[in-house]
């Protein structure tokens, strides 16, 4: 009898994981109907089912299940800001529990880091979380909803949260800052809590670097202060060189050597 593979490993204990407290300032959530950025959103992740199957199965058994689920951050912001295409998507799902929705997946998942899973789909990698897996919500035991998500993401630039169309329901975005950043080219912190302030460095470095945006007063003192550990700066480094372009993590060094100028 062959055996079966083991199920990816359950969150990781979060208590390990230290809340820096920063100078968060979330923006009151607005919903966009009608939109050309929902049109664009809409078309976007037409395109992306049709090109992967594993997104469209699960996405299939969502709507079937009659979930609740938006894509929210990275996706949202590469697809509005119109010149950049987002490498993977990320979804949270509400009214489930992380192993009832492991079964809607089709292709191979590991655990990631922060307690959600990671679909390793070849065309369209994807990370996937029950909304009251989350990890701030989790962690500081917050009312489990999507305004909450919106109020506890990191920076203003990932703070919206796209809704397809299902079951009748008109799509649409809750905007909770990300399209005041598109607009003014800033970015700053959203959520009073931040994780692993060097990766969070690096993400903001290539941020910068790729968006062509610069940083508010508390976030550009942020990034200076790490950087001001040697150890930090090449933990900062590798971590460019390792999951970003070439181009890109050339791009954040050079806006990191600047922190250092004058």
């Amino acid at each position: 009898m062959q055996d079966r593979p083991k199920p990816p490993p359950g969150p990781p204990p979060f208590d390990d994981f230290k809340i820096l407290n920063v100078h968060g300032n979330s923006t009151p959530a607005k919903v966009w109907k009608g939109t050309k950025e929902v049109a664009k959103a809409d078309r976007k992740f037409s395109s992306l089912m049709e090109k992967s199957e594993d997104l469209s199965n699960l996405i299939t058994k969502l709507d079937r299940g009659n979930f609740t689920y938006c894509i929210f951050g990275g996706w949202l912001r590469d697809t509005l800001a119109g010149h950049i295409t987002a490498r993977d998507i990320d979804l949270v799902v509400s009214g489930i529990e992380v192993d009832d929705l492991r079964q809607f997946i089709s292709c191979e998942t590991k655990a990631t880091i922060f307690g959600g899973i990671m679909g390793k789909s070849e065309t369209t990698p994807f990370d996937i979380w029950p909304l009251g897996d989350t990890f701030l919500i989790r962690k500081l035991s917050l009312p489990a909803s999507f305004q909450t998500l919106l109020q506890t993401t990191d920076f203003n630039i990932n703070a919206g949260l796209y809704f397809p169309s299902q079951r009748g329901a008109l799509p649409y975005i809750l905007d909770g800052g990300m399209g005041e950043a598109l607009r003014n080219r800033i970015i700053r912190f959203n959520s009073e809590h931040l994780v692993l302030p060097v990766v969070q460095t690096a993400r903001l470095l290539a941020y910068a670097a790729k968006l062509d945006f610069s940083f508010d007063r508390h976030t550009y003192n942020f990034v200076k202060e790490v950087i001001q550990n040697h150890k930090n700066q090449r933990d900062v480094i590798e971590g460019l060189r390792s999951f970003q372009p070439k181009s890109i993590a050339n791009r954040a060094e050079e806006i990191m050597q600047k922190f250092f100028k004058g």
